[in-house]
């Protein structure tokens, strides 16, 4: 079975066709080779989801629902991790996850440098397709960590994760860089929660306790 593209398609929608853009169209006719008439699915990356058919040019719409956002709303706060493909792994997973905003953490003792705004919204908009979603993740920063009943720190040593998973409909899970916080960067009364046993690479750790958030 060939495989059906999922499109991120964020401007205003007109009626009858939709302008994919030219990087599309060029993946779509030269990569895929993609049929006329061929189905195809799309998503504003804002809760709607069509099924149409591919012109060649652009998208013929379809059927289009409004997808509601499920589980716990997830926020992640990170460091930047210092090599690209760590960052690019990071963008993706907490994407297919379906972290809602992923937001560079300002930290004076980290040494990575932050991915150009365009890169890491290309990673999340290839996640975003590749996992057939309808919600494209935010992404912006660097912040810092204000003080919030909702809000976890990782910490190697700090308690389990699933003890502090509350029952609000939003959380957030910091991660600090891999030389740790420097002193006075986090509020003292967050709470501290360990998310496995081992100590984890800061997107990895990020990752998981996304995960461990969405599904509890």
């Amino acid at each position: 079975m060939r495989h059906q593209p999922h499109l991120l398609v964020p401007e205003v929608w007109a009626e009858g066709v939709l302008d994919v853009g030219d990087d599309a169209v060029r993946h779509m006719t030269k990569v895929l080779r993609y049929p006329l008439g061929a189905p195809v699915t799309y998503t504003n990356g804002q809760g709607i989801i069509g099924t149409g058919t591919w012109s060649g040019s652009g998208i013929d719409r379809g059927e289009e629902t409004r997808i509601t956002r499920s589980g716990r709303v997830v926020d992640v706060i990170v460091a930047a991790p210092n090599a690209k493909e760590r960052q690019r792994f990071l963008v993706e997973k907490c994407q297919e996850i379906g972290v809602r905003r992923l937001s560079w953490l300002d930290a004076r003792w980290s040494s990575g440098r932050l991915p150009p705004p365009h890169k890491a919204e290309a990673w999340a908009v290839g996640a975003l397709e590749q996992s057939r979603g309808a919600w494209l993740m935010s992404i912006d920063g660097p912040i810092g960590v204000e003080a919030g009943t909702d809000v976890l720190v990782a910490d190697a040593g700090g308690e389990p994760i699933r003890r502090y998973v509350s029952a609000s409909g939003r959380m957030a899970i910091v991660v600090g860089p891999e030389g740790g916080f420097a002193p006075g960067e986090i509020p003292d009364d967050l709470v501290r929660v360990r998310i496995v046993d081992t100590v984890l690479r800061t997107d990895t750790a990020a990752v998981v306790g996304a995960a461990i958030l969405r599904s509890t």
